[in-house]
């Protein structure tokens, strides 16, 4: 789902819940250019090393 600023805006409770509900994105829109995206949370299960290789 795409939607403006000003509509972002108005409906951003409504957006939440959706996003929540179903697991969806939001892509939020400035003058027709996507500047935001808006996710579902999801909380990681393992620590994440920096780098990705871990010790050195």
């Amino acid at each position: 789902m795409t939607v403006s600023i000003y509509e972002a805006k108005t409906n951003l409770s409504k957006l939440i819940a959706q996003v929540e509900r179903t697991g969806g994105e939001v892509v939020i829109r400035r003058h027709n250019v996507p500047v935001a995206k808006l996710v579902p949370y999801r909380s990681s299960s393992e620590p994440r090393t920096l780098g990705g290789w871990g010790r050195v």
